[in-house]
């Protein structure tokens, strides 16, 4: 299967790639990509790689579900929040782990193909442009909660929630005082 050779490529860059498969090996999880349900993929880990298969094992410890898109995301920026799980939760967190802590030195890998001068500039870009990336993300998000919360009025300000929340938080304390009033009430 070209994907487990092409996964597994990518995971021999890892230096401790090694120590971290042996925490997860026997460990299968099956895969779902939301946009095609039909279709899932399973996954074994072992000391040395990752084995996939489409026939459906006797055991599953985790199951991750996701569109396309969420998994791309998970891949790119370890944007995990598209991504649903069931199973063995402890298997699932060190599975996630395993993959957000990829130590790869691209870099390195690069420069034996290009030389170090080229891999250190597309290094830097790469770099750059993730920083440009984060920053316009977090400036889009700003203006568009500013123009929800005070333009429009559309959203509250957390001052607001916190407001109302705390006015909860004080009429749920005076129902419970008027309750146990009534129940003295009641019984005398």
């Amino acid at each position: 299967m070209i994907l487990q050779l092409i996964i597994n490529k990518y995971l021999s860059l890892d230096p401790d790639l090694d120590s971290r498969l042996t925490a997860l090996a026997g460990k299968i999880i099956a895969v779902t990509c939301t946009d095609y349900p039909n279709w899932q993929l399973y996954c074994t880990f072992t000391n040395q790689n990752l084995l996939f298969t489409s026939s459906q094992p006797q055991h599953i410890d985790v199951k991750i579900y996701s569109s396309f898109s969420g998994f791309v995301k998970l891949a790119v920026s370890q944007d995990k929040t598209e991504i649903m799980l069931e199973g063995n939760i402890h298997v699932a967190e060190a599975v996630l782990k395993f993959f957000s802590t990829l130590n790869i030195d691209w870099e390195e890998e690069l420069s034996k193909y290009s030389g170090d001068v080229v891999a250190h500039q597309a290094g830097v870009l790469i770099t750059r442009l993730k920083q440009y990336h984060t920053h316009s993300s977090n400036s889009l998000e700003a203006m568009i909660t500013e123009y929800l919360q005070e333009e429009s009025g559309l959203l509250p300000t957390n001052f607001e929630v916190n407001e109302f929340i705390d006015a909860i938080d004080q009429l749920r304390l005076d129902v419970d005082r008027l309750d146990a009033k009534v129940t003295i009430y009641d019984n005398n």
